[in-house]
């Protein structure tokens, strides 16, 4: 696992990339001891939780446990939850109890899993630290978010994301709480607002422009969903199968693909009127198994079970997106900034823009 350098400025934290450009996680201290564990910041998710002692299921035993017991500040509530990813349900309850993220340190209320499923046992997170809209929380209580602005920890609902790759020099992926650091990107950020605003379920923009290599494959009515707990982009089939199509030597199980490990083809995706483009480095993956000349895609086509809440027109634009910029999540106007990234230009303190 990659160790960043501390964050320079205030209210923040710093991430960790798990050496795989797959998961990106943040220190949590819970309870009045202070028990120590990895959380991923995940945007696509409106429920915090965490693997809790009384769970014997592979996957809790894979990662570090949550011991309530150990906490004088610990309530239970009855209030129980089930969160579905992938594959299978994990069921638990939430509790109140004392949690610290970088600077901040206070009482909250999260989940802790009681039966897990398997689908995260072989990732080094031992919770989520949800960053998603209220609107989709099954406790239907205040978010990670919306309790810091609530304990008067920030001043407004927002926060700025920036993660970092294993093949960088220098690794200072971070989390700022209530503002941006202008220190991680050159120019402004442009703004775009989140669409369905009164209603807001995910961090989604309109993607107005698709291309492969310069050439426009698809205008207009597409949506993108920003979530850094994703690792890779899914599309809906129909862009994925159609991106690939013009990459000699790519290949598809139906749903994901693997291309020659020496492509060179660059994809862009415009939104805000902006154009980002990924360099092969940011959509091809690792060898696949027993193969030491095709990679992995990381651009998947939707699966059917994502069709109810992902649409046909909506793209799941993960971390491997999400690392060429840094990215700006503003509550309080309901809209993303986005700018590019200069990990390698952090020389001093500085104070959080507003």
């Amino acid at each position: 696992m990659a160790s960043p350098r501390r964050p320079v400025a205030n209210n923040s934290a710093e991430l960790h990339n798990d050496g795989r450009d797959m998961a990106y996680l943040v220190d949590v201290e819970l309870g009045s001891q202070g028990q120590k564990l990895k959380m991923v910041v995940d945007t696509g998710s409106s429920d915090t939780w965490v693997y809790g002692q009384a769970c014997e299921k592979k996957a809790c035993l894979a990662h570090t446990r949550y011991d309530h017991s150990l906490s004088s500040d610990f309530k239970e509530e009855d209030l129980p939850f089930t969160v579905h990813y992938g594959t299978g349900d994990s069921k638990g309850n939430f509790v109140t109890d004392r949690m610290k993220v970088g600077d901040f340190d206070f009482v909250t209320k999260f989940g802790i899993i009681s039966e897990a499923s398997d689908v995260f046992i072989g990732f080094p997170l031992d919770g989520i630290l949800a960053l998603g809209f209220n609107n989709v929380s099954m406790s239907g209580q205040p978010g990670f978010l919306e309790e810091l602005y609530s304990n008067k920890l920030i001043d407004r609902r927002t926060f700025g994301l920036a993660l970092s790759k294993t093949n960088e020099s220098i690794h200072d992926g971070v989390i700022n709480f209530g503002g941006y650091d202008p220190t991680y990107f050159n120019g402004d950020l442009q703004f775009r607002n989140v669409t369905n605003q009164n209603m807001a379920a995910y961090w989604q923009v309109p993607v107005e422009e698709i291309k492969h290599n310069d050439q426009v494959i698809n205008k207009h009515g597409k949506h993108g969903i920003l979530d850094s707990g994703t690792s890779m982009m899914v599309a809906p089939y129909w862009d994925a199968s159609h991106l690939h199509s013009g990459i000699p030597g790519a290949l598809t199980n139906g749903n994901s693909f693997q291309v020659p490990c020496s492509t060179k083809d660059t994809m862009e995706l415009k939104l805000n009127g902006i154009s980002f483009k990924l360099m092969p480095e940011d959509w091809i993956g690792k060898p696949v198994a027993g193969s030491k000349d095709a990679c992995i895609s990381l651009i998947s086509g939707h699966k059917v079970e994502h069709e109810a809440y992902l649409g046909k027109t909506t793209w799941l634009l993960g971390a491997a997106f999400m690392r060429n910029a840094y990215v700006y999540f503003d509550v309080d106007n309901m809209r993303i900034g986005k700018c590019c990234t200069l990990h390698d230009k952090i020389l001093s303190h500085a104070d959080l823009s507003v």
